[in-house]
């Protein structure tokens, strides 16, 4: 358990991995529980789905995930933050004076933070792109990748730049996934640092 955090962590650690993840992680599943294995995939698939990979972004892949961590992270972050509270002992009175004086800076805090160490996660972004490559070797033959680079690259495909609903809706959730425990990880520790920063000076008595 991380210093700082008592019984609140596994709380946070569940309502992470139930929030980026919910109900789609099921859809990997067999009937009989057990994940479908994912197909072997070519140099020459990886190569050319890399391509396309690079064509469909304008800017790093990583971030529209990043972007969805960080919001649900804003959203979450009142109940957390309510819940590491408590856990060091604070009355209801204590915290609700504490968020009272302090709980836009303390989560606009925690949101920097959390986007600082995240932005790190290398391992991450590595996975990410190895990822996205798979998902488009799956789901296209070499020769329909060739066809779409040669359309992503004309004026039309650059300007029309959206990838089918099925495909974005997979990227997503593949994404989640890759970042869950990252996010989980650091999302901790953040709380921790902000419970320590909003309880110096507070005991556990009003």
């Amino acid at each position: 358990m991380i210093s700082g955090t008592r019984h609140s962590a596994p709380l946070l650690g569940m309502l992470c991995a139930a929030f980026l993840l919910g109900s789609s992680v099921r859809a990997q599943e067999t009937q009989g529980g057990e994940r479908t294995p994912e197909p072997e995939i070519t140099e020459e698939q990886r190569q050319t789905a890399d391509q396309l990979v690079l064509l469909t972004f304008y800017g790093d892949p990583a971030e529209d995930a990043l972007t969805q961590g960080l919001g649900m992270f804003a959203k979450q972050y009142p109940t957390w933050i309510r819940e590491s509270l408590v856990a060091q002992g604070l009355s209801t009175g204590q915290v609700e004076r504490l968020l009272e004086r302090s709980a836009n800076e303390s989560r606009a805090r925690a949101v920097r933070t959390l986007a600082e160490r995240l932005s790190g996660q290398q391992q991450y972004r590595i996975a990410l792109r190895n990822m996205l490559q798979e998902l488009y070797a799956e789901n296209y033959s070499l020769d329909q990748m060739r066809q779409l680079i040669a359309f992503w690259s004309s004026p039309a495909g650059r300007k029309f730049y959206r990838l089918s609903p099925v495909i974005r809706e997979d990227r997503l959730r593949r994404s989640a996934e890759l970042l869950r425990q990252p996010l989980l990880e650091l999302s901790a520790q953040v709380i921790a640092e902000e419970t320590r920063t909003l309880t110096r000076g507070e005991t556990g008595s009003d």
